[in-house]
């Protein structure tokens, strides 16, 4: 008995060591990046954006409850061809390549929503965000970490996604908070999607170094 669970042990990796294992993978460290980002977005929305369509554009509660049930209802629409996508396009380069487009186009939308001049504007641009984040992004960040992780890996590799998410959420919503607290919403708008934008720049590098040493 005692032999059968020293070995046991033996074959036990430490967490810490598994997490440190995985963050080298350069796959791993561009997912983690979105999965990250996308908690900053949703941390920062409630001090950002609603502030914005609020105090700027003088949006009520039940126009902002209409904004936002019309972006879900739309990805609600979006998210089934975007998974079907996503499955016919099982090999990590092409998945990558969905991801892309979606952070490209985020960064874009988040950097002229502050500039803004209606509320037919503003609830576009946002529907558009949501649209395309769910045709692009949402249906392969789990497939993605899949596909780049052994079945030993794969718990830890999820677990990793949701902690950066977590983390992205509190930053989010506390630093950007504090930006646009002590400068002006629009200008913590104009952070988000400068974050966006790098890692949009973050994941097409680690995602193109993952695919050379696929290659090898």
């Amino acid at each position: 008995g005692g032999s059968k669970d020293s070995e046991k042990e033996e074959k036990t990796t430490p967490l810490t060591q598994q997490w440190l294992e995985l963050l080298s993978f350069p796959s791993m460290q561009g997912i983690s990046a979105v999965a990250f980002m996308s908690g900053v977005f949703q941390g920062s929305t409630p001090v950002t954006s609603i502030l914005f369509a609020t105090e700027t554009l003088g949006m009520s509660a039940g126009e902002l409850g209409i904004m936002f049930g019309v972006q879900i209802m739309a990805m609600s629409i979006t998210i089934q061809p975007a998974t079907a996508l996503s499955d016919r396009y099982r090999d990590t380069t092409c998945r990558s390549v969905i991801i892309m487009p979606g952070l490209v186009t985020s960064a874009v939308i988040l950097a002229v929503q502050p500039f803004s001049q209606s509320v037919w504007m503003f609830a576009g641009l946002g529907a558009l965000r949501a649209v395309t984040d769910a045709l692009c992004v949402m249906p392969n960040v789990t497939p993605f970490i899949m596909d780049n992780t052994t079945m030993k890996q794969r718990a830890q590799a999820l677990a990793m996604r949701n902690m950066s998410q977590d983390v992205g959420i509190l930053l989010g919503a506390t630093s950007l908070g504090a930006l646009a607290q002590f400068t002006t919403v629009p200008t913590a708008m104009l952070a988000t999607a400068g974050l966006q934008a790098a890692v949009a720049v973050f994941f097409y590098n680690r995602s193109q170094s993952a695919r050379k040493e696929k290659d090898k």
